[in-house]
Order: C-alpha cells, then structure tokens, then sequence
C-alpha cells in the first residue's frame, strides 16, 4: 500500500497530525505498538502556548471535553508562604490558561479523533524497519509482517524514537543537571482552580490539579541541593514528606494517596539536530524532548504538528516543506532552550551571588516583557 504519509506513534504528535492530515484530504496510516495506553509519568500540563495552538489543530474542545482540566490560575509559594498569584488568561497574550490532564486518557481521545477523521489505524504494531531511500516502512502485527510506502514518514514515536534511530539522525544531548519525579495525587485536599508550585531551598514541588481530587505532582531539584531518589512505592513516603517539607498545607495531603508509579528523570534535553531528511521527518519528542522540569514538552510538541501541517498543504514539495519546518523547529526550539537555561541557573545556581541575584530578580518577573516560559514559551526573552 502507499499513502501520502505514514505515521509512526498514535500519542498527542501523531494523532493530531493525521487527524489534521486526514481531514484535508490526504491518505494517513498510523502505526502505533500500544494497544492500551498506559501511565509512564508523562507531561500532563500544557502551557497556554501550547493550548492555542490545540486550537488551532483542532483539539481542544475535545481534550477539555473528554479528559482536560483547565486551571486559570498560578500560585507560586516560598516555604508555605504564597509570593504570586497570577491570572493566567489576563496576562499572557493567548488569553488562556493552563490545561492539565491524564496521559493515557488524553492518548485514547486523540487516536479515536484521527481514526474518525479517516486515519487509518493499527495498534499493535511495532516497527521493524526504516527504508529512507524507498521511503518504506514495515512492521509486525499479530504475528505477521507488514509493509507500506508514502510520500512522506513521520517519526512521532518519542524520545526513544525508532525512526529517529534507523533513519540515522544525529542526535544531541546537554549534560545532567535537573531531575525530575513525578506520581499521581488522589483524594487530595489540593485546590483545583489553579496550578500550584512550592519552592525551597532544596526543590520544588507542583501540582497539575486534574478535578475531582485528582492531581498529577512532580518534585524538581537540581543534584547540587538534594541527593534523595523518588522511585518505586518504598518512596512513596519521602515524596510526601518532602513536599511537607517545602510548606505544603497538611490538609491538602490528608487523607491523598499516592496511585500509580512514582519514576524520576533526568532533566536533560535531547535533540535531533536536523529534524528532517528526504521522505522522513521528525516531530515531538522524537524531534526534540526538552527537560522536562519546565514543563514544556507539550506545549512544543503541537507547535512542531502545527508548523509541519501549515509547510505540507501550502507547498506540493513535500522535501522542502520538510526543509522548512525543520528551519522553523530549530529556531524556536533553540529560544526555548535559552529561557529555560535563563530560568535553571536564575533558580538552582548556587552560592551568595546567586542569592543575591534571585532577590533582585525575582520582584520583577510579574512584569510585562519579563522571561516566561508558561506563557510565552520560545517568544519568551531571556533578560530583564
């Protein structure tokens, strides 16, 4: 069989994009190997840069419709004590705010979107190999072999990308330097009009309330201020304790339970560092996986779907709408790799001059024209 493209990853990239394909009247099949999705501790909160652009890819109504959670607030706490509390939709130009919600959940409306929209679906299939030359695909399903041609490969299948890896892309990597835990929060006492973040010396904790008591938590530090491990149920109990410790009120964790698994990450971004070649391309975190302390990994993601679909139905050279995304993805992922470092060292650089400067910092970042990675993402400058 031959199609216009072939996707590889049925999660937020892939089915968005073929949704949106399809729609326009292209010939779509998406191979995803998952036939359920399953909870891996993933990015559930999309910043209101990514939430318009689940606008203008057609997703939004549903998300909020079938799993989103919309938190119109930000609420940030030093030691227990609330510092700022910002009006999302008043005061980043998207008018909107934050939409939270569960992975798996959010995986399973999006794919019953692109199959409804045309797509042609097979779950259950993993790719076995890559031809970039014949621009050809095959992969195995219930136990037999399959094969198919397109105009153009997607690699939408993650940081651990297949056609990323056979499609010889040169891959980058900054150093370690952040980590991050993240666990689901049931049975909480966590108030669910806004996204709240609490910060110490020694990490910070924040919750991505999702309604009905239900809250996705994540604990970012950096290895310099703390040296504790949150993987696997036996530490179940020091996350709670550290977010006691960094003033989280009692009565929001009374009686919470801690469901699903708690993992930890390495706060690293990886990259391609040319997302496209002739009939392959790249997207999402196959493309670029940022660190995900900031919370940005899918606000980017449906940027990349974006700019890819606007290139391919504006331009019959698929090869070069391919060239031209990957221009654009290089450069507003590039400024998002720059306010983030502008935010990491503002935050967890250590010593009195780094003291010093987050005190003198800190007041003005309620400001307009200041860094902000929540709303402005890439469009963000990177000084005061």
């Amino acid at each position: 069989m031959h199609y216009d493209l072939i996707i590889v990853g049925g999660g937020l990239a892939g089915s968005t994009l073929g949704k949106n394909m399809s729609e326009s009247g292209k010939s779509v099949l998406l191979i995803e190997r998952e036939i359920e999705f399953k909870d891996r501790i993933r990015g559930e909160a999309m910043h209101p840069w990514g939430v318009i652009e689940a606008q203008r890819l057609g997703i939004f109504d549903a998300l909020r419709e079938t799993c989103g959670h919309v938190c119109d607030r930000w609420k940030t706490y030093f030691m227990g004590e609330l510092m700022t509390d910002r009006d999302l939709p008043a005061t980043n130009p998207h008018g909107v705010g934050e939409l939270n919600f569960y992975h798996p959940r959010m995986q399973e409306s999006l794919i019953a979107l692109a199959a409804e929209a045309g797509v042609q679906v097979r779950r259950g299939a993993r790719l076995s190999r890559l031809n970039v030359k014949e621009r050809q695909i095959e992969w195995r399903e219930n136990g037999s072999d399959h094969s198919a041609s397109a105009r153009l490969i997607v690699g939408a299948d993650g940081s651990r990308s297949m056609i990323r890896k056979q499609g010889g892309f040169e891959v980058n990597q900054d150093d370690d330097w952040l980590q991050l835990a993240g666990v689901m929060m049931e049975n909480t006492g966590i108030p669910e009009d806004s996204v709240h973040v609490f910060q110490g010396g020694e990490a910070a904790v924040l919750f991505f309330p999702q309604g009905s008591g239900r809250t996705r938590s994540y604990i970012s530090f950096s290895r310099e201020t703390q040296d504790a491990h949150f993987i696997g149920d036996s530490h179940k109990g020091d996350y709670l304790s550290l977010c006691r410790r960094l003033g989280v009120p009692e009565g929001w964790l009374k009686g919470a339970e801690l469901t699903g698994p708690l993992a930890e990450f390495q706060g690293a971004d990886r990259w391609a560092q040319q997302p496209a070649l002739p009939g392959v391309v790249l997207i999402g975190d196959a493309a670029a996986k940022p660190d995900p302390s900031w919370g940005t990994g899918l606000s980017l993601t449906l940027r990349d779907v974006r700019t890819l679909r606007d290139e391919l139905l504006k331009d019959d050279d698929w090869d070069t709408a391919c060239t031209r995304y990957a221009e654009a993805h290089n450069h507003y992922y590039g400024k998002l790799r720059e306010v983030e470092s502008w935010f990491g060292h503002l935050l967890w650089d250590q010593g009195e001059a780094a003291d010093a400067r987050r005190l003198e910092v800190f007041p003005h970042l309620e400001k307009a024209g200041a860094p902000d990675i929540v709303g402005l993402g890439p469009e963000s400058p990177t000084h005061l």
